[in-house]
This record gives structure tokens, C-alpha cells and sequence, in this order.
């Protein structure tokens, strides 16, 4: 959208009642920069001055401004939270401005921001503007928008979405985990490591080997971007139950250290508007299973080359906690990271909804077995699992002979079904906020 046409639609909204939803219909990508700036943290101080005239001031002798942020929605959900998103060019720092006064300011995320802020039912509509910069340029010409309580869309999940620092969304379901305090009592571990250690002997009987897959979540990980009034626990839940499990005779492969080491590299691990891990960092969790299976003589499931994955960032439609708060996943587009396999699988079903999303295919929640005849000496196994298996679940299919996989959040150990399917493997696939299904 051309400068000019930005400027009348900014004075336009100010002139107006200041309606509660921006709207753009245009949804290119934003235009790179080839300065970038360090990310900011909302809750922290907003800057050296708190007016937006000051901040102006400061770097008006630069040159070239700073491309001009355009608004993508402006709306009002659950406790009265405003949430505005929308496009600029990537590196800037955007601020958002009441009355002359910055108010909130995040670093944005390779062209994109998402910004929260709140409102009283009973406060009076205000202008509010919406500027960016880009270290070595001017502050750009502002986007006009209002904090008003209006259009409150309500949607059954809005209240499990955390919004937190640099337009990080989070699931609040993950927050006992990532707040814990407290071990894990005696009583407790005895008891998971007993039931682990009667079904492991039973699944011995029949050559089977029983294996745990751990997964933090992604505010472990990145817990600089959480809110602030979320504090975080000093006891890993997943690192006590790994050790009962362990004790058990389960194989554990707990990822935590694993993923922790891929941070701030080219690829993203999480994507930071959905509650699921990349196809990137699932690479790891796949690779870790495939080395199992090859020290357990199973040569034929050698994992594949990371190179064969075809890695890649690229803008999709926002993913589903985006949606949850009741926005429009598809007006606003942002960048994760992808993966395209350049090697066949026995799967004809897509991890993705579509092409252009970042939201998993529901599909993929069901039951699901596939059955793969190229090679020899490949395992078999069937996977209790939650939703982070979608990530990996074709590339395992393609590395073993057999692979049955229970719809999503069914965790119950059927020995019979197990025995029936004469498996060589009992995997559980699990994230940290479904660590209470270990036993189940």
C-alpha cells in the first residue's frame, strides 16, 4: 500500500468514531530491511522517553524513515484484552501510542507484530497510533487505530491464550509445568515407577521394549517471552517423571536438552502463533527414535539425512492460538519454518490443513496405521500420543515396517491390542503438559 494512501486512511479512522476493526486486505509479505534491531521486551521499560514526539525527534536527522506499519486487526476479546496485529518492515521496533505517550513497544517478528493491551468496559474510545523504526532509520509515519471496548468477538478459547512478550502466544494449559515448584513426592514416583516396571516385564514376554518420548514446552524454552506475571517454578516436572520412568525399565528419551541447543538458530523450533513444536525440531525426536531402533539391530530404520527434509522458512497463515483469540488466522500471515521431504512416504495424508496454513490437519487425529514394504530389518511400533506426533508421523511410517498410531489423547496400555499387533515397540509420544497420562 502506497505512503499516501496509509496517511488519509490513518486520518480518516482518527476523524471517525475510531472503529474497533482495522482492516487490510492486503496480505503480501513485508518488505525486508537490511538493518535489523534487538529485540524488546513489553513489560520493561518502553524507552529512554515515553513520548512518541521525543522518539521522533531523536532520529530525524536520518535520511530514509522507516516503512509504515499497517494495521491487520483491532480487536476486543476475552477480560477486555484489545489485541492489534499487523504487518511492518522487518527489524522494527513498534510502538503503540495514546495520547502522544508510548504505551507498549515489541520488538516485531520478521515483519509482523501482535500487540495486547486492555480496556474498560465503561472508558471512553481514545486515538491511538502505531509507528515503527528500524535501526538507521527515522521513525516511520504512524497507522491510526483506537482503543475502544467494542465488536467483542467472545470465543470459546480465548481465555487459554497468553499473549506475552514480542507478540509470543502461549497455551495456558502448559503454566502448571512451567510454575511448578514442587518435586515430585515419593509416593508419586513409586507408583509410576511400579506400573512402569509391571508393564515392561510384561511387554518383555512378548520381545517388546516399552519407550518414552518427552517434549518440553515451548515457554521452558523460551521463557524471556512469557509475561512477567507468570513466574517461572524452579522443579522440571519432565526431568522427575523421566527419572521414575527410567527407574521402571522404560527407554526415556527426554528432548529438553536436545531442543534447548537448537535455539537462535536459522530454524524456528516453535511456531510462535501456534501451540505445536516445527517440523524442524520434531527432525530431532525422529532421529532420536531411529537411532533407538538401529542400537536395537533394526538397521532398515536408519533415520534419513537432515538435508533430505528440506527445510525452510517461509509466511504462512497464523496458527491456532491466533484463532483461538477469535482473529482471522488467515489475515495475518507470519514466518516458521517448514519442512519439504524429498523422499516418498507410505503416507498419503498432509500435517497441515492446507498449503498456506500453519494449523494441523485434523485428520491426523485419528487412528492412523500405514504399512511400508521397501526395505528390511524395519521395526514396528504403536504410538500413544498426543498432537506433537503430527509433526513426525509420516517420516516414521517411511523408516519402519509397521506403525499403528492411536487417535490423540488415548493413552490407555491395552496389553492385548498390543500383543495383536505384534509390534516390536510401545512409544509414547508426550509433551510436558500431558505428563499425567504417563500410567494411565
Amino acid at each position: 500500500m502506497k505512503k499516501s494512501v496509509c496517511v488519509l486512511i490513518a486520518v480518516l479512522i482518527f476523524l471517525t468514531s475510531w472503529g474497533c476493526a482495522d482492516a487490510n486486505d492486503d496480505n503480501s509479505f513485508p518488505v525486508s530491511s537490511d538493518l535489523s534491531s534487538e529485540p524488546s521486551n513489553s513489560e520493561e521499560s518502553i524507552s529512554e522517553t515515553n513520548e512518541i514526539e521525543n522518539l521522533i525527534a531523536e532520529f530525524s536527522d536520518l535520511e530514509e524513515h522507516t516503512g509504515a506499519p499497517e494495521i491487520v486487526e483491532n480487536l476486543t476479546v476475552a477480560d477486555a484484552r484489545i489485541i492489534i496485529s499487523g504487518t511492518c518492515e522487518i527489524g522494527s521496533v513498534v510502538y503503540l501510542t495514546v495520547n502522544g505517550i508510548i504505551t507498549k513497544t515489541i520488538a516485531s517478528d520478521e515483519g509482523t507484530f501482535i500487540i495486547e493491551t486492555t480496556v474498560g468496559k465503561g472508558d471512553s474510545p481514545q486515538p491511538a497510533f502505531i509507528y515503527a523504526r528500524t535501526d538507521g532509520k527515522a521513525v516511520s509515519e504512524p497507522a491510526a487505530t483506537s482503543i475502544k471496548y467494542t465488536c467483542f468477538n467472545e470465543c470459546p478459547y480465548q481465555s487459554i491464550v497468553r499473549i506475552g512478550s514480542d507478540g509470543w502466544l502461549f497455551f495456558t494449559n502448559t503454566e502448571p509445568q512451567y510454575t511448578n515448584n514442587e518435586t515430585l513426592s515419593s509416593n508419586r514416583k513409586n507408583r509410576i515407577t511400579s506400573k512402569i516396571t509391571e508393564r515392561t516385564n510384561m511387554l518383555e514376554e512378548h520381545g517388546i521394549k516399552l519407550v518414552y518420548v518427552l517434549i518440553p514446552n515451548p515457554n521452558e524454552i523460551y521463557s524471556e517471552y512469557m509475561p512477567q506475571d507468570v513466574v517461572k517454578g524452579t522443579v522440571c516436572y519432565r526431568e522427575e517423571i523421566a527419572e521414575a520412568l527410567s527407574e521402571g525399565g522404560a527407554i526415556v528419551l527426554d528432548m529438553g536438552e536436545t531442543i534447548r541447543s537448537l535455539k537462535g538458530g536459522e530454524f524456528e523450533i516453535y511456531h510462535h502463533t501456534d501451540s505445536h513444536w516445527t517440523e524442524y525440531a520434531a527432525y530431532f525426536a525422529y532421529k532420536a527414535l531411529c537411532d533407538q531402533f538401529v542400537n536395537d539391530g533394526f538397521t532398515g530404520s536408519a533415520a534419513r539425512e537432515i538435508s533430505e527434509f528440506g527445510f525452510t522458512n517461509e509466511y504462512r497463515a497464523a496458527g491456532d492460538l491466533y484463532y483461538d483469540l477469535g482473529l482471522d488466522e488467515y489475515a495475518l500471515k507470519v514466518n516458521s519454518t517448514f519442512s519439504y521431504i524429498t523422499f516418498e512416504t507410505p503416507v498419503n495424508l498432509p500435517k497441515y490443513s492446507a498449503d498456506d496454513r500453519s494449523r494441523i490437519n485434523d485428520d491426523c487425529m485419528e487412528y492412523m496405521e500405514f504399512h511400508n514394504e521397501s526395505g528390511e530389518n524395519k521395526s514396528s511400533f504403536i504410538m500413544l500420543r498426543d498432537s506433537y506426533s503430527i509433526m513426525l508421523f509420516d517420516w516414521l511410517a517411511e523408516s519402519c515396517d509397521s506403525s499403528y498410531y492411536k487417535p490423540l489423547w488415548d493413552f490407555g496400555f491395552d496389553i492385548n491390542e498390543i500383543i495383536s499387533l505384534d509390534v516390536d515397540y510401545v512409544i509414547y509420544f508426550i509433551t510436558d503438559m500431558n505428563l499425567n497420562n504417563i500410567i494411565k
